[in-house]
């Protein structure tokens, strides 16, 4: 019989008190199976029914209290300014829609709009590592928001990437740098209801963005190897949250496909720990004074936190295939050179950068995808803002 997940958010309230490694154990194998997981007895590995994109959410639903907890005081202290950024259905005007964007720094007042909103997904949003930069879409017309994106340093290891691109170990060593992982994308509503979701897609390929990232990054130094390189992206993945994408699949300008999908991960990954869990398996390591906690030079990527559980599940006899949590995402790549395979594998290779012109794709998507919308389906004149910020408003009874 599953706990509820309230059981388990207060559990995790009480998670920094010392525990022995059996409570330890026994908290793990708790909240698996309070998140919907089944645990085979033989194989001890996990399996869940799938049955459509809710039971997924509900899978993340543990993981999301926990972070709604955590925000607790952010929430209450900054809901009365970002919740005005939030719009209505009836603050839209279709043929005044303006989509402008902004690069958030951090300790601005747009940061603190940015972590706000992204507490409004279903799944929690990743932070990041390494190089990070996070963007606001704003419309204009009425000053609210239309959604959030942020791209991030790509994974070192991916084995259906690196194959798909003809990577070896030096060439990927070599052009990984330009490449960056757009890990967080997609609007809310109501503009989530007229498809803006593929118009945040739009815009993180676009000149603007690549420039942006050019002029931040040209003077800085690599973390691993301290080394000046050239930042141009040729180049970004990402993936989707649930299965098959509709977000990403089908945006093409120009007669080509924006993004390529390029297959599924395998279902291998850590967000069903990283409910309150991973803080905690981190201080029982630290206890014991594991060597494998001093192993970590360069940011507390999924790598590292890989090689984390996989220590502490030797440590507590548990076996390593609790990591596979078999829920595939669909991968996509958005090539920003023409030539970005040879460029990628060749060190000699000079870019034929695509032209993607912010403005010019803004202007695509309102009359592709946009104005047909909100001309054909009226539900978004129907959303209010106190709906979309419900569960956030909840934090402050």
């Amino acid at each position: 019989m599953h706990l509820s997940v309230a059981v388990f958010a207060q559990s995790y309230h009480i998670m920094l008190v010392e525990m022995s490694k059996d409570e330890l154990k026994e908290l793990i194998l708790e909240s698996l199976l309070g998140q919907g997981f089944s645990i085979d007895n033989d194989t001890k590995s996990l399996s869940l029914v799938f049955d459509d994109k809710d039971t997924i959410r509900s899978l993340h639903s543990v993981s999301r209290t926990h972070t709604l907890d955590k925000n607790r005081n952010f929430i209450e202290k900054n809901f009365k300014d970002c919740s005005s950024f939030f719009a209505s259905g009836k603050d839209i005007d279709i043929n005044k829609f303006e989509p402008i964007v902004i690069p958030v720094e951090k300790q601005s007042d747009y940061a603190k709009l940015y972590r706000f909103s992204s507490l409004l997904w279903s799944i929690p949003v990743s932070n990041g590592f390494g190089r990070r930069q996070r963007f606001l879409v704003v419309d204009k017309n009425n000053n609210k928001l239309v959604g959030i994106f942020a791209l991030g340093d790509p994974v070192y290891n991916m084995r259906i990437r690196d194959k798909y691109i003809g990577w070896n170990n030096a060439d990927r060593k070599s052009r990984l740098y330009n490449l960056m992982d757009l890990f967080v994308a997609g609007a809310f509503p109501p503009y989530s209801n007229l498809l803006c979701g593929k118009l945040i897609s739009m815009i993180a390929v676009s000149n603007e963005i690549r420039n942006f990232i050019y002029n931040k990054y040209i003077h800085g130094n690599t973390i691993i190897l301290q080394k000046e390189k050239d930042p141009t992206l040729i180049a970004i993945t990402t993936s989707s949250a649930f299965g098959r994408s509709s977000q990403y699949n089908r945006i093409s300008f120009q007669s080509m496909k924006i993004y390529k999908p390029i297959g599924y991960s395998q279902g291998w990954g850590h967000f069903h720990l990283t409910n309150g869990l991973y803080a905690r398996i981190k201080s029982y390591l630290k206890e014991i004074e594991s060597p494998e906690l001093s192993k970590n030079n360069f940011g507390d990527g999924p790598n590292w936190k890989f090689r984390i559980l996989r220590t502490a599940f030797r440590e507590l006899n548990l076996p390593q295939n609790l990591l596979f949590h078999g829920v595939q995402r669909q991968l996509f790549i958005a090539p920003l050179a023409n030539n970005y395979k040879d460029y990628f594998c060749s060190p000699d290779v000079e870019p034929q950068l695509i032209d993607y012109p912010q403005k010019t794709l803004i202007n695509f998507f309102i009359a592709r995808w946009f104005l047909p919308r909100a001309q054909r389906l009226s539900n978004y004149k129907s959303v209010e803002a106190n709906r979309t910020l419900a569960a956030l408003r909840c934090r402050l009874i």
